[in-house]
């Protein structure tokens, strides 16, 4: 499913599709709905999925462009500042915009296929430790 099919359809639509396709995963992902969403444009519901209590969201397909046009970045005083500031403090011996382009990549269009993507942030076994704790402090030795 490209973006252009998806946003073309009813919600009524959206909601089979997204019923239908969860038919053809494993049957432990779940389709729990569509929800509406919106960030910096036209509101458009997104169907959301559940996969051992994680949640995800069909991205749907299509040609998309990525990169940035570095000449073209005009940094705010703000963030020139606060740029300067970091460069101290990591060693960065560049301007703002010198360093952008050094660690962008140009404008390009690439082709997405369609992917579930997980919507909030999973731990994955990282645990708080102290440095006080025996296991620390073997390792420190």
């Amino acid at each position: 499913m490209e973006l252009q099919a998806w946003q073309n359809l009813t919600d009524e639509h959206r909601y089979r599709y997204s019923e239908e396709l969860a038919a053809h995963l494993p049957q432990s992902v779940i389709f729990r709905g569509l929800q509406l969403y919106r960030y910096g444009g036209p509101e458009l519901s997104i169907a959301i999925f559940e996969y051992g209590g994680a949640l995800f969201s069909l991205m749907p397909g299509g040609e998309v462009q990525i990169g940035c046009e570095a000449r073209n970045f005009r940094p705010t005083d703000e963030q020139i500042e606060s740029f300067q500031k970091s460069a101290e403090e990591y060693g960065i011996d560049l301007d703002i915009c010198s360093y952008v382009q050094s660690v962008t990549t140009p404008p390009r269009k690439v082709t997405f296929s369609p992917m579930l993507v997980e919507i909030q942030p999973t731990k994955i076994g990282l645990e708080a430790s102290s440095s006080e704790s025996l296991k620390i402090q073997n390792i420190l030795k």
